[in-house]
């Protein structure tokens, strides 16, 4: 969004609820620029500057393409707590929080192909999806019913959780999520086998 502002120190972007979205530094020429998140899906600003108010803009929501995280591109290797690691083809992040836990591979029963997968011992794994999407999927080894899942906004609210009880898991939110927290409640274990993200 670009208005026209008169100098001042700063504009706030806000929405129709009146809460700031985004602030921009007003230029010398009285112009600003300010990009809000997508996540934000489709809203009404406003731009404030004192006690002045542009217009109304409405942002139509853009449709998100689906992602897929098989972890075959993911560097493999053990995690270190607070040190998240970027897959570089699909922008994915994962770290572990606390605990252990592996990017590495599983063997095929029929063949000598070989897979990769996240694994988790115990503690906790944070994944962030490189969209905000409303819609997660993945497949788990079904073995074991010892782990939850947990799904944040992009204030880092908690929007809900289940348990991890399902071959193929899917989280349908009405609010974007912003990341995802996968936690043992077994603290000590089978290991927990996560693969075959879609983030929509």
């Amino acid at each position: 969004m670009t208005f026209q502002a008169s100098q001042a120190a700063e504009v706030k972007i806000v929405d129709a609820e009146d809460q700031v979205v985004g602030t921009a530094t007003i230029q010398a020429d009285g112009s600003f620029s300010c990009t809000v998140s997508l996540a934000l899906g489709e809203h009404s600003f406003t731009a404030t500057s004192g006690v002045v108010r542009s217009d109304k803009y409405t942002v139509h929501a853009l449709p998100i393409v689906p992602i897929y995280e098989d972890f075959e591109t993911f560097p493999r290797r053990d995690f270190v707590p607070n040190e998240p690691v970027i897959n570089p083809h699909t922008g994915t992040s994962v770290g572990l929080k606390s605990g252990a836990a592996t990017i590495g591979d599983l063997g095929d029963h029929d063949g000598p192909t070989t897979y990769q997968y996240l694994f988790f011992e115990y503690g906790t794994v944070e994944i962030k999806p490189p969209n905000s999407p409303k819609r997660v999927t993945f497949t788990r080894w079904p073995h074991d019913n010892g782990a939850k899942i947990r799904y944040f906004d992009e204030r880092h609210t908690l929007i809900g959780e289940r348990l991890l009880d399902e071959e193929i898991m899917i989280i349908n939110s009405d609010i974007p999520i912003y990341f995802l927290e996968l936690s043992k409640i077994r603290e000590l274990g089978k290991n927990e086998y996560i693969d075959n993200f879609t983030f929509e």
